[in-house]
């Protein structure tokens, strides 16, 4: 049947034609809380957490300062090795990153003595990050670049920061509209007036109309959620309870 290696070139990196190059760094989850109001209204955080970072002593590349770096023997400065399996249907071509250089195409003759050639040692990162305005709970921010440092001085791969948002006692989140309770007198139900409503942005003066129903939603109009990377805030919709004394003085 034949070499079947060009019908399957498409699948398995062209047959070893095209340099793989140093491997991508793995990605990082962590996860931090914040308060109702901060995640409304946007706020920066200070992360600080262990992990590897590039290595003190060669910079990254795994190599021992001063040593010779040659181009590698085993894949001859393709970055990838491609070996040949013998099955039923003909031979079949697969192409991996190189085992000795990591796809880097290059080695040195003396490996770093910090790091032993894996070019990152353990440390200690502090990040600060700008959770964005409108964010939910369970929101992942991805921050390129802030991951593992790849084998031998590869690109790092990325932070994925879960929000966890703490639940506040007076308002719940619908979309990007708040939810709130507003407990009013029977008198100020039934004639109407003005009472004093507490809201993320401050005290504000709420109107209630004559006749309040308990159960009846006043409406205030861009005092919600601001949209995620956009434009404009949800509403603040607030349920009237009417309290009715259960003991009437004369």
């Amino acid at each position: 049947l034949g070499d079947l290696g060009d019908l399957f070139g498409d699948f398995f990196g062209g047959g070893g034609r095209r340099r793989a190059g140093p491997q991508r760094g793995s990605d990082l989850q962590f996860a931090t809380a914040i308060d109702f109001s901060e995640a409304v209204f946007g706020v920066e955080k200070t992360l600080r957490f262990e992990k590897n970072v590039a290595c003190s002593r060669c910079k990254g590349n795994g190599a021992e300062p001063g040593a010779k770096v040659s181009t590698c023997s085993t894949c001859v400065g393709q970055g990838q090795v491609a070996q040949v399996q013998r099955t039923i249907l003909g031979s079949i071509r697969t192409v991996g990153v190189c085992p000795t250089c990591q796809g880097e195409g290059k080695s040195a003759d003396k490996v770093c003595s910090r790091c032993h050639g894996r070019g990152s040692e353990a440390g200690v990162r502090e990040l600060k990050v700008k959770v964005p305005a409108g964010i939910a709970d369970g929101q992942t921010i991805e921050l390129a670049g802030e991951g593992e440092p790849g084998p031998k001085g590869g690109p790092p791969g990325s932070l994925l920061l879960t929000i966890q948002v703490r639940p506040d006692k007076l308002f719940k989140r619908r979309g990007n509209d708040l939810v709130t309770t507003k407990e009013v007198s029977v008198t100020l139900a039934a004639l109407g007036g003005t009472v004093e409503l507490v809201t993320l942005d401050g005290a504000v003066k709420l109107k209630i109309p004559a006749g309040t129903q308990s159960g009846q939603v006043v409406t205030l109009e861009g005092r919600g959620v601001p949209i995620l990377r956009g434009r404009g805030r949800g509403d603040l919709l607030v349920t009237m309870h009417v309290h009715t004394p259960q003991k009437l003085s004369k």
